[in-house]
This record gives structure tokens, sequence and C-alpha cells, in this order.
């Protein structure tokens, strides 16, 4: 996937203890990881651990629905 295990930890305290969707996660990693990532790459990481986008399209998985934002 190519995340670090520290990388991981961040994103499953961000989504899981404060509850923080695609984009406040954003937020925050950019803040956070800004002096070594682009928000482009940051963007990217988001990308591969949840089911949104930069393009922002979302796919319901349980609906088999893509609902483009």
């Amino acid at each position: 996937m190519g995340m670090t295990y520290d990388e991981l930890s961040v994103f499953g305290r961000l989504r899981k203890v404060e509850k923080c969707g695609p984009y406040s996660m954003f937020t925050k990693l950019v803040h956070e990881w800004g002096s070594y990532l682009s928000p482009t790459q940051v963007g990217r990481f988001i990308d591969m651990t949840t089911n949104w986008t930069l393009d922002k399209t979302y796919t319901d998985r349980r609906q088999g629905k893509i609902i483009l934002l």
C-alpha cells in the first residue's frame, strides 16, 4: 500500500477516535505532514484508505451507487 505503520496509526486515530471524515482528515494531515508531503500527496494517501477520491466521486459500497459531488 506504500504506507508505514506510523502513518496507518495516524489514519486509524483520525478515523475511529476523532471520527474524522475525508475532508477533516485532509486538513489535519496537511497541517501535520505539510513539512514533508505536498497537499496532493496527502490527498492520495486519503484516497488509498477511503472510498472518497480527489475528483469528488463517492462509491456507496452498500448500494453500489456512484455519487458525483
